[in-house]
């Protein structure tokens, strides 16, 4: 050790010094300035360093995370299902010949035919009619309940009741405009060719009750957008990376290639540093370490409080470490 002695103009000693040898880290590493291919290498899996030709791994690593990323992403974006729909129903449509005409026209082609056509919605639509009938007064209720006293006399007002109308067949229903057919075999049932016709014509008000059974099925295409591709494929980049860093190593170190430099280098520490969260936690360290070592290289005068502090700290640096190898 050397002393330092200052004098004052009078060359009296006013002070003496004693430099202390500079504290040597634990860690035994000279801090340094990583180069742009360390920082790269140690951005992609902290732990390559134990390894040769760690940049060129990195590389390989990045370029198939990248890769395995495209992949994934245009695999979601042409991965396009299809919605479908399904409406069946039966109803009970009353009024005049044309409210009954243009309810069942709507079904089969309505007003906003074209703007689902053009959002790429597939529609079919079938409509046919079972039967008809008009609501007339019936002959229900009498007002002589003896039949000795004469014919049967209906109320005033008796029941009102539905009976049965004509309707035309398939080929008139479309010389008419309507765009339906008989549903099978109800026309042969229902449909009485002697009975009063259901309407007259456009101009007759009459109302009439109509039996109609309809389906519609619609079809969509449907794409993710952009964001949500990106979106999905970022929250499995960190298996596609350990993927690749699995992939990678395991070519690049079996055939020789990258050559352990410790014992302690392994193919699983490699998957465990693929982690982001582990890679984040060794980075860290890693700093520490560094920050450690450039206390003890840049002070000399450390008393032996300051001393222990840092010998605990580097303690528990290395204990972190042991932890993360397991």
């Amino acid at each position: 050790m050397s002393t330092t002695v200052v004098v004052d103009a009078k060359g009296v000693k006013v002070e003496g010094k004693e430099d202390g040898a500079k504290k040597k880290s634990l860690f035994s590493k000279e801090p340094h300035k990583m180069t742009l291919g360390e920082k790269f290498t140690k951005s992609v899996n902290v732990r390559l360093s134990n390894y040769t030709h760690a940049t060129t791994m990195a590389t390989f690593i990045a370029v198939v995370t990248l890769v395995g990323f495209i992949l994934l992403m245009v695999s979601m974006a042409t991965n396009c299902p299809i919605e479908k729909s399904d409406e069946s129903n039966t109803v009970y449509q009353t009024g005049i010949k044309e409210m009954q005409r243009e309810f069942v026209n709507k079904i089969m082609k309505p007003d906003n035919l074209e703007e689902l056509k053009a959002e790429g919605v597939t529609r079919k639509a079938t409509v046919c009619m079972n039967r008809a009938g008009i609501y007339k007064l019936g002959d229900h209720g009498t007002k002589n309940i003896d039949p000795a006293a004469g014919p049967i006399q209906p109320y005033d007002n008796g029941y009102v009741e539905l009976q049965p109308c004509a309707l035309p067949d398939d080929a008139g229903f479309k010389a008419d405009g309507w765009d339906v057919t008989w549903c099978p075999g109800m026309m042969e049932k229902y449909n009485d060719p002697t009975a009063p016709p259901c309407t007259l014509d456009d101009g007759d008000m009459k109302s009439f009750t109509s039996h109609i059974t309809y389906t519609i099925s619609t079809e969509k295409r449907v794409c993710p957008t952009a964001a949500s591709v990106i979106g999905s494929g970022l929250a499995y980049i960190a298996y596609i990376e350990m993927f690749a860093t699995f992939f990678v190593g395991v070519i690049l170190i079996k055939t020789g290639f990258a050559k352990p430099l410790h014992e302690g280098a392994s193919i699983m520490g490699l998957l465990k540093s693929a982690n982001s969260d582990t890679s984040k936690v060794e980075d860290a360290i890693d700093q520490l370490r560094h920050d450690v070592d450039d206390m003890m290289q840049g002070q000399n005068d450390l008393d032996d409080a300051q001393s222990k502090q840092i010998a605990a700290l580097e303690e528990k640096v290395a204990t972190l470490m042991a932890k993360l190898e397991e």
